[in-house]
């Protein structure tokens, strides 16, 4: 039951990324990605306030009402965009459609090339499948810091401070926190999706830059093939199928980058807001996040 609960809030974020977003393929699937983080930290910290963080009946109810209420801001306050009236599974469907009209028109080296990239992605992709559930989520700061102190506030119902023994469990930022205990609760405790944040985030860095080169009217091959380079980093398959949190704060930034973009190229007020909650998600999620700071203003700079 709890696993309907998981898997219908997932679709209920991309129901509500396909209402507000432009009805093309990537920024439906990263729209829907910042929503759901968002709405997961937010009812993180409105748990851990009313000291039901650990309840999974409360983790059933909040992130809906937090997503509902989201929507309502955007379609109030917000003026939307005009959408196409596609739905979401046709919109899938034309992506793969393009996708292999545009392969079959390619030289046979470009097709040759193009199939290495896609086997080679598969292969990932299965080994990432066999990573995911059949080893445990072991990485070294998870295992001193980020995991010990997930059980801690759930014995304990809230982010309360406590005296840990690894400097991650007393100066990390919490917002993480909840995104890991998600699926980790709605899957009825089942440690091996506290590692789901990290493979999703895998896939919008892919995903991300792809779009990001859209918007910057980068030819269609180009963009496939180097947003599809984004999935080899060595650094990246590792995290991926990792707790780690480096790879998730790559996702967020690389959607920030693109709703920057997309403001430059439509000048529509939607996307300035979507950066905002996109930078303050980063922020609240790793502190080296700073570190992207000098960019990020020049770029705004550039661009507003």
């Amino acid at each position: 039951m709890l696993f309907i609960v998981f898997f219908s809030f997932i679709l209920f974020n991309y129901r509500i990324s396909s209402k507000i977003s432009n009805k093309n393929f990537d920024e439906f699937l990263i729209t829907g990605f910042i929503i759901q983080a968002g709405s997961l930290i937010l009812s993180g910290y409105i748990l851990s306030y009313l000291h039901f963080w650990h309840s999974k009946l409360a983790w059933s109810i909040l992130p809906f009402f937090i997503s509902y209420c989201l929507y309502l801001f955007f379609k109030t306050v917000i003026v939307l965009p005009n959408s196409s009236t596609k739905s979401s599974f046709k919109l899938v469907g034309l992506s793969i459609q393009q996708i292999h009209e545009v392969y079959k028109q390619q030289r046979k080296s470009e097709k040759f090339l193009f199939g290495s990239i896609f086997l080679g992605i598969l292969l990932i992709s299965v080994c990432q499948i066999f990573l995911f559930f059949y080893t445990p989520p072991n990485e070294w700061d998870s295992m001193t810091g980020h995991l010990n102190r997930i059980l801690y506030f759930l014995q304990n119902g809230s982010f309360k401070h406590f005296i840990g023994t690894n400097w991650n469990i007393d100066t990390y930022p919490k917002a993480f926190s909840s995104i890991q205990v998600y699926p980790f609760l709605m899957t009825n405790w089942n440690e091996q999706f506290f590692k789901l944040p990290n493979m999703s985030a895998y896939w919008i860095l892919f995903i991300g830059t792809y779009g990001t080169l859209k918007r910057l009217n980068i030819p269609f091959i180009i963009r496939v093939f180097c947003s599809s380079l984004m999935l080899f980093i060595p650094i990246a398959i590792i995290q991926s199928t990792s707790t780690d949190t480096d790879i998730v704060l790559a996702a967020y930034l690389v959607t920030y980058v693109y709703f920057i973009f997309s403001y430059k190229q439509t000048k529509q007020t939607l996307y300035l807001y979507l950066c905002a909650i996109a930078f303050s998600i980063a922020l609240s999620h790793k502190i080296t996040f700073v570190f992207s700071f000098l960019p990020l203003i020049l770029l705004g700079i550039h661009i507003v």
